[in-house]
């Protein structure tokens, strides 16, 4: 019985991990690679950064926060390379950022087959 719910959990972690690599890759698809500029940094009530940057997407200049949290703040006028949807260009996500939480919810993919395979085939 301990094996089966494993497996379970296997299967949910891999279609997860899966779901959130499918909404990563539709996110970069609709998007537009530029560069981004630090114009502020201010701290939530939570303790991270949120840093608001000035990018162009198709000549136009936009002004918005990130959602990505970090623990640092970035010094104002640093650049950084992300991503803007084209369709809502003041939505944008770091391409470093991107990159790190594909290899982890590509983690998952593999941490999740590696439980079905131990425990529900073998």
């Amino acid at each position: 019985m301990d094996k089966i719910i494993l497996g379970i959990v296997g299967i949910i972690v891999m279609v997860y991990g899966v779901a959130m690599l499918i909404r990563n890759m539709a996110f970069r698809a609709g998007a537009t690679q530029t560069l981004g500029k630090v114009v502020s940094s201010r701290s939530d009530n939570k303790g991270r950064y949120i840093h608001t940057l000035t990018y162009e997407v198709e000549g136009q200049s936009y002004s918005a926060e990130d959602s990505a949290g970090y623990s640092e703040p970035l010094p104002a006028g640093s650049e950084r390379l992300l991503l803007a949807e084209r369709k809502d260009p003041k939505k944008f996500r770091f391409c470093d950022e991107l990159r790190t939480s594909n290899m982890a919810f590509g983690g998952c993919v593999v941490m999740g087959m590696l439980f079905i395979l131990r425990f529900l085939l073998f």
